[in-house]
């Protein structure tokens, strides 16, 4: 008959860093196989300082998972 896969489980998820895993096992046999998960974008976060009569303002982006950051002053 074959594998019947089971719907697959991340089994670690990918960053823009680091490749994922995800995992599916047979109904039938419990077999099980792991194919590899691409790399995702930046998963970016942009807070802002406003400017005042005394302090410059600025925009700073960062990244959740790795070191990516961009300022704007």
């Amino acid at each position: 008959l074959g594998h019947d896969w089971k719907a697959g489980t991340v089994t670690k998820a990918p960053t823009c860093k680091d490749k994922g895993e995800i995992s599916f096992e047979c109904s039938r046999c419990s077999d099980t196989r792991t194919e590899e998960l691409p790399t995702i974008s930046h998963e970016l976060t942009t807070v802002t300082k406003d400017a005042t009569c005394t302090v410059d303002g600025s925009v700073v982006t960062t990244c959740k998972y790795c070191d990516y950051k961009e300022e704007c002053v």
